[in-house]
């Protein structure tokens, strides 16, 4: 049966999300609501979506399931959190039946718990999803069962990037609806968690959709289970049960955006059909076991008179029970030799993992989206995978020479899969397979990456201080105290990672061009930007840490060459000029504190001082650069760049400047 309640399966768990920010305490259109939360102020976006979420509670209990459907509410605004449920019990009760009414005062507990909320702060999307998992999670919802319903009145204002949140939610609930309350909703930003997002401008479309199915006076919407595109549906002449070579056929529609009234996803027909009688099948996709029709032909078989018509002749189909798993690491394959071990004094050792890197399975027919990031040790795992064929990719660390990616158990040839660089294409996961060492190598860093650095020191608050970067630019920043590290003007085709001091992969959240990290005091990044482009076009950065908690920010170095410190004038060359202008620099004004910017890069080691001290590391390195290569006239060019390995292993990488780096690898 195509189902076409808002809320499905046969013992629910239901999370209602709400957003009480600010905003909410605008009023909104349509048929009064009163003042649902009893706060002075009536017919409020806030009412609104109380009254929804009141209305569809009532639902969940006429349909019979006051004794079965377990309904929690997360609310959210600057931050999020689960709402007490039981007001009989201390502590906070996560999650409490539809028609229970704990404290016998008539009102059921869902009711009374959202007419207590109150307006109040900024819009946290990223949050309010994280508290909606930790929920599911905590219950242990089946994902057949499950059921997210998410209202907003806006677009997120704070937190984080909120893809990674969409995309688990998915796995642990099957049916996730987020929907707009009023004008100042944005689809593209709710569509990354329901792709089917709608909004509504009134209170009546509102009531009409969570009351029931939509149906009935003052409906507008109704909410039905999605077509599926792309499905082949055949005439079985012989009625042998398989489509056959020269059998009529046809293909489930997409969506026609020219008819927005109309939804034709998942429709099909055939057309010019003579008198007689038809057995009509479908292939079932990949991924899928058919519901309907039901019994042991799975078919319909349809008499047609001259001239008639026969409809309603649809197929069922649900997501096989997940059963499969696949896992393996992502590493630093010392000797690129595509084996994740080495052997030390005759013992088998695994070589570095890379943590925080980002790994995603993908199943385009079924639209099964999975993404996770390794652990500390490299390591990664999806589990619970519905039966179909993946895409296995990784998001390739840039700051690292791309190595072997190599299967494991079992093998391609098992999964009838490929090998294509950074991913496996097409692995068949079917009954309860379970494929692990399915892993990553990278081979070293790349030079380039770690020849560019930009130092950030401890300032007075509220600086935000700006930096130019070229392809493959490399930044370090150094917290002055701990807080929020901002980094804003990252262009949406470049990539941005960032990695700790020794060059390990860390979390770090990217949205709208802007990527943020929790800094501690103290604590030194590297931010790396590949624009993706070979034209070095210089684009600009700002970079603020921002603490609520603690004083400081942070700010750029100024007279320091932010690329290459030795490059005193800024000609991507490292030569006796540049130690000439910082002599020149200490003889008109003297050694001392910088106090402002300076015409040259003067700064050299970065101490907020001019001295000799700046001239001498130049001087030094032209001389050891000299002897290094017998009468060249000691310059370097850093421009020339390629992607060699620059050091058998990760633990070795532990360098800050250009002349430790060139020192040891003589580059």
């Amino acid at each position: 049966m195509r189902d076409t309640s808002l809320v499905l399966g046969d013992e629910p768990d239901v999370v209602f999300v709400i957003d009480v920010s600010d905003s909410t305490s605008s009023n909104f259109r349509g048929t009064p609501v009163g003042d649902q939360n009893r706060d002075g102020r009536s017919n409020t976006i806030l009412d609104a979506e109380i009254a929804g979420f009141i209305a569809l509670n009532r639902n969940l209990v006429d349909r019979g399931l006051s004794t079965v459907a377990d309904v929690s509410i997360v609310a959210f605004g600057t931050s999020a959190f689960i709402i007490d449920l039981d007001p009989t019990t201390p502590g906070v009760q996560v999650t409490t039946k539809a028609g229970a009414d704990k404290n016998g005062n008539g009102i059921p507990d869902v009711e009374e718990a959202l007419s207590g909320l109150r307006s109040s702060g900024l819009t946290n999307f990223e949050r309010a999803l994280q508290e909606a998992i930790a929920v599911l999670q905590s219950l242990g919802t089946a994902p057949e069962n499950g059921n997210v319903i998410f209202l907003s009145d806006g677009e997120p204002t704070t937190g984080g990037e909120y893809l990674d949140e969409a995309t688990q939610m998915r796995t642990l609930a099957h049916n996730v609806r987020a929907f707009g309350v009023g004008e100042g909703s944005q689809l593209d930003t709710l569509r990354l968690i329901d792709n089917r997002a709608t909004i509504f401008t009134s209170t009546d479309e509102l009531l009409s959709v969570f009351q029931g199915t939509g149906s009935g006076a003052g409906a507008t919407q109704e909410f039905i289970e999605p077509g599926l595109a792309g499905v082949t549906i055949y005439i079985d002449l012989n009625n042998n049960g398989q489509f056959d070579p020269g059998e009529p056929s046809t293909l489930t529609r997409e969506d026609d955006p020219s008819t927005p009234d109309v939804n034709e996803l998942g429709t099909y027909r055939f057309t010019q059909l003579a008198p007689g009688t038809y057995v009509i099948r479908e292939v079932v996709p990949d991924g899928f076991r058919q519901t309907l029709p039901g019994g042991t032909e799975r078919a319909y078989s349809i008499t047609l008179a001259a001239n008639a018509t026969s409809i309603g002749n649809d197929f069922g189909n649900t997501v096989s029970r997940a059963t499969n798993s696949i896992s393996g690491y992502v590493y630093v394959d010392v000797d690129n030799d595509g084996n994740r071990f080495v052997t030390i004094a005759g013992v088998q050792v695994p070589q570095t993992g890379l943590p925080n890197v980002r790994i995603q399975l993908i199943n385009s027919v079924t639209g099964v989206f999975l993404q996770t990031l390794t652990g500390a040790d490299g390591y990664y795992e999806f589990v619970s995978i519905p039966d179909g064929v993946y895409d296995l990719l990784e998001t390739q660390p840039i700051i690292f020479v791309d190595g072997k990616d190599t299967p494991g158990t079992p093998d391609l040839a098992a999964l009838s899969g490929t090998a294509i660089n950074d991913s496996f294409k097409s692995l068949r996961l079917f009954g309860g397979v379970h494929a692990t060492e399915y892993n990553f190598g990278e081979r070293g860093l790349k030079p380039c990456c770690v020849s560019k650095s930009l130092v950030l020191a401890s300032t007075p608050a509220n600086s935000t201080l700006a930096a130019q970067y070229d392809t493959n630019a490399r930044f370090k920043i150094t917290a002055g105290s701990s807080g929020t590290l901002t980094i804003a003007g990252i262009p949406l085709a470049a990539v941005a990672q960032l990695y700790s001091e020794i060059n390990l992969p860390l979390a770090m959240s990217v949205h709208n061009g802007i990527a943020q990290y929790r800094i501690g005091e103290g604590e030194s990044v590297h931010l790396v930007i590949d624009s993706g482009s070979e034209n070095r076009n210089a684009g600009l950065l700002t970079f603020s840490i921002n603490s609520s908690e603690l004083p400081g920010y942070a700010f750029l170095g100024a007279n320091t060459n932010p690329f290459i410190s030795l490059d005193v004038n800024g000609d991507n060359r490292v030569s006796a000029i540049d130690a000439l202008l910082i002599i020149n620099q200490l003889n008109s004004q003297g050694a001392g504190p910088l106090t402002s910017r300076t015409q040259h890069f003067v700064d050299v080691n970065r101490d907020g001082r001019l001295s000799a001290l700046d001239a001498l590391q130049v001087i030094n390195h032209l001389n050891w650069r000299l002897q290094m290569e017998s009468g060249s006239e000691g310059e370097y060019d850093p421009g020339n760049c390629q992607n060699e390995v620059l050091g058998p292993a990760i633990s070795e990488l532990l360098f800050d400047d250009l002349n430790a780096k060139r020192r040891k690898y003589r580059l």
